[in-house]
């Protein structure tokens, strides 16, 4: 199970940055890309790669260092997605 998190969460990063990417050359006219015109693309595959980030940094053996990067992640996460909710980009 370990495993399968860790290899998601890296996918996940790949295609975060892929989706950056996209949004910039989309946002800065050099390609149009349909799903990337905006940064919802962006916010969302962010938002879900902080909570699997999030779950994938908690150990149980250093429980003192895993709860604050297990926390950092997911109050990047709630704070992105508060952000999305109010329209601010």
């Amino acid at each position: 199970m370990k495993k399968c998190i860790n290899i998601l969460g890296w996918v996940l990063v790949f295609l975060t940055l892929l989706s950056l990417i996209c949004t910039m050359f989309t946002t800065y006219h050099i390609v149009y890309i349909v799903y990337c015109g905006d940064y919802k693309t962006f916010q969302l595959l962010f938002v879900i790669t902080m909570l699997v980030w999030a779950i994938k940094m908690f150990d149980k053996n250093e429980l003192k260092q895993s709860i604050l990067y297990t926390l950092g992640c997911s109050l990047i996460a709630v704070g992105t997605i508060f952000f999305m909710f109010k329209d601010v980009f």
